[in-house]
C-alpha cells in the first residue's frame, strides 16, 4: 500500500521511547480489569526505559462532539457507498442492527460531510503538533469480550456495547494514526485485555518495530498451567454460543463479534 518492495520496519529500544496516555475519554467506563492490565502493563514498559506522559488531547472530544452534530464519518461514507443493497432485497441477508445503523448515514448531508472533512484535517494537525513523534497508548477496548447471549436478545444494549467497543480505536480512525494492538494482560472473566499502541504518520515505522522486539515480555503477561486450564474450559463452553452470532454479525463487519472472534482465537 505504500509502494515498497521490501519491508522497512525495524525494532527500535525501549530506553528513553516516549509514551503519550491520553487522560480523556479513552478510560471513560473502563472495566476495572481493563485499567488493571493497562497500567501493569504500562509499569513494565517504564520499568524497561520507557518515559510516559500523561495529557488531556482537546481533538478527541471534538470528535465525538462532531458526531453527535453531524453523524459519524464512516456511516455516512458506509451508506454511500451500500445505499443500493440497504435499499433493496440483499438488506434482508444482513444483520438487522447493522442495516438499521448504515441507514442513519442518510442523515448526513453533503455540507455536513464536507464539514466533518475540513474538521478532520484541521484535528489532524493539531494532534500531531501536540504529540510529534511519540507514541499513544491506551487500551485497545475500555471492556473485554462480552457475553453474547444478552446482545442478541437487547437492540439497545448491543448498539450501545458495540459503541464501545469502537470508540477508542476509532478516535485513531479518525486521526489518520497506524496502530497495533498487544495483548497485555486479562480483566473480567479471564478475558485477554489489549494495549493499543498508536502512531501520527511521522512515527509509524517505530509504531510497527516495537512488538518485533526480542524482549517482548515486557508488554505481554505470563499465564500459569492452571490459568490456561481454566481459560480453555471457559472458551469450550462459550464456543458453539458464539459461532452462530459471529457468523451473522461478520457478514456486516461488526467489531463486538470481531472482538469475540478474537477473544477465541488468541487463546
Amino acid at each position: 500500500m505504500r509502494g515498497l518492495t521490501a519491508p522497512d520496519v525495524a525494532t527500535h529500544p525501549l530506553q528513553g521511547l516516549e509514551l503519550v496516555v491520553p487522560e480523556n475519554i479513552v478510560f471513560d467506563g473502563a472495566e476495572a480489569g481493563v485499567v488493571a492490565a493497562f497500567e501493569a502493563a504500562l509499569g513494565r514498559l517504564q520499568k524497561a526505559g520507557a518515559k510516559v506522559a500523561r495529557i488531556v488531547i482537546p481533538a478527541f472530544d471534538e470528535i465525538f462532539e462532531l458526531m453527535t452534530r453531524y453523524g459519524p464519518l464512516v456511516t455516512a461514507e458506509a451508506f454511500a457507498l451500500h445505499r443500493e443493497r440497504l435499499a433493496g432485497p440483499d438488506a434482508e441477508s444482513m444483520d438487522h442492527r447493522v442495516v438499521m445503523r448504515t441507514r442513519l448515514g442518510s442523515k448526513t448531508t453533503l455540507p455536513d460531510y464536507l464539514a466533518i472533512l475540513e474538521a478532520r484535517s484541521r484535528l489532524i494537525v493539531d494532534v500531531e503538533r501536540l504529540v510529534g513523534d511519540r507514541l499513544l497508548a491506551f487500551p485497545t477496548v475500555a471492556h473485554v469480550a462480552p457475553p453474547i447471549g444478552p446482545l442478541e436478545q437487547d437492540d439497545e444494549l448491543f448498539f450501545a456495547t458495540n459503541n464501545k467497543t469502537l470508540r477508542n480505536a476509532a478516535l485513531g480512525n479518525f486521526l489518520d494514526w497506524c496502530g497495533v494492538s498487544i495483548p497485555c494482560g486479562t480483566g473480567e472473566a479471564g478475558m485477554p485485555v489489549g494495549l493499543l499502541l498508536s502512531a501520527t504518520p511521522i512515527a509509524m515505522r517505530r509504531c510497527w518495530g516495537l512488538p518485533l522486539r526480542p524482549r517482548r515480555s515486557c508488554l505481554n503477561w505470563q499465564l500459569n498451567r492452571r490459568d490456561l486450564v481454566a481459560i480453555d474450559g471457559m472458551r469450550r463452553s462459550r464456543r458453539k454460543a458464539s459461532a452462530g452470532f459471529a457468523k451473522r454479525t461478520f457478514r456486516g463487519f461488526d467489531m463486538v463479534a470481531a472482538s469475540a472472534a478474537w477473544r477465541r482465537s488468541c487463546l
